[in-house]
């Protein structure tokens, strides 16, 4: 008779309903957060008003959420087609889109209100602590990958349309050069060299642009 080859498991597995609700318990259901923040006031004599706002914070948002916020931030502070980079303004960015996605805030339409919001109060740092660090810290390293990878898009684009308008003045040179005018080609390469650079160093005069969210 043949002895069973079946081994008792010395572990024991976690039924998949059990993770269901731990899973969605922690990511689904916003907690409320009581927040106290002080009033300012410009008489020494009177006493500092205390006052409370109840925030609904959620734990988590998900991974379609969490892309568009480093889509939004990145595409504001690097902006390809105006040339621009802001990166002074990308934490402020970050704070005032995880307090609309995480506590429901509404995002001001003038970006010194924002600036000043996020800067001068502590609501997003608040709000911050009581989220999922995991997507916090996904939030930022995706933000500051999407700049790279921008960037290095743009590199590759203009070299590629520099080499692009090389190629077709040297095949425009070939055949003035084959009907045997007199051409000065070297004159004619550094100005076009010159024009190429000018146009890669023009600077942007183009006004900070209004968070894209806040339509």
């Amino acid at each position: 008779m043949k002895k069973s080859t079946n081994k008792k498991k010395d572990y024991k597995e976690i039924p998949v309903m059990t993770f269901g609700k731990i899973y969605y318990a922690e990511k689904n259901e916003p907690k409320f957060y009581d927040y106290v923040f002080h009033s300012v006031t410009t008489d020494d004599n009177k006493p500092e008003e205390i006052e409370h706002i109840s925030l609904r914070i959620k734990h988590s948002i998900g991974a379609v959420r969490l892309s568009n916020i480093c889509s939004t931030v990145a595409e504001t502070v690097f902006d390809i087609s105006e040339n621009r980079y802001l990166p002074e303004i990308t934490s402020t960015l970050i704070d005032m889109q995880i307090l609309r996605e995480y506590a429901n805030f509404a995002i001001p339409t003038v970006f010194e209100k924002m600036y000043s919001f996020v800067t001068e109060t502590g609501v997003a740092e608040f709000v911050k602590s009581k989220i999922n660090q995991k997507e916090l810290a996904l939030i930022y390293e995706g933000v500051q990958k999407r700049i790279e990878y921008m960037q290095k898009k743009e590199i590759s684009e203009k070299t590629y349309e520099t080499a692009l308008i090389m190629n077709q003045f040297k095949a425009l040179t070939e055949n003035i050069s084959s009907i045997g005018d007199k051409v000065d080609l070297n004159k004619m390469m550094d100005m076009v060299n010159h024009i190429i650079k000018e146009e890669e160093d023009k600077p942007s005069n183009s006004p900070l642009p209004l968070f894209p969210s806040a339509k």
